[in-house]
């Protein structure tokens, strides 16, 4: 049996394709994807169970998004830091300690994008396991 990447190529060749400034996009119900997206986006469909407290930001490219992940995360994970003192205070002799992780860490560390971050993975991840409310990103229409 083929492994998953010729089956995958062997599906692409059914779809209408384009090329757009010479990237091939595949057409799949409506939407023209690239290819590691369609996959992606196939993989989240076939494994991703959403919860009932799942928080799942959608938008589209360029408006904004990282701002809206850092607000979102910074809000979903403000309850958990306010009943831990030691993120609340600061301590001025340690100029390396940084109680916000957003100082630390992009956005997108925390707020992952589904068919970009989580599921481009192969076997795609158990998300599962994950503690609620999830919070993800997608671009996906």
């Amino acid at each position: 049996m083929a492994d998953s990447s010729e089956f995958f190529k062997s599906m692409l060749a059914q779809f209408p394709m384009e090329s757009f400034w010479d990237i091939p996009l595949y057409q799949w119900e409506g939407f023209w994807y690239r290819s590691y997206h369609l996959q992606a986006t196939m993989a989240l469909r076939s494994h991703f169970s959403s919860r009932d407290d799942d928080i799942i930001l959608a938008s589209s490219m360029k408006t904004g998004t990282t701002w809206l992940k850092a607000l979102c995360f910074s809000i979903v994970n403000s309850a958990v830091d306010a009943d831990n003192e030691t993120l609340s205070k600061t301590n001025e002799d340690d100029h390396h300690h940084h109680p916000d992780p957003l100082v630390e860490n992009h956005p997108a560390v925390y707020v992952q994008t589904l068919e970009v971050q989580v599921f481009t993975a192969n076997p795609p991840p158990d998300v599962s396991s994950m503690k609620s409310p999830r919070l993800f990103h997608a671009h996906l229409p």
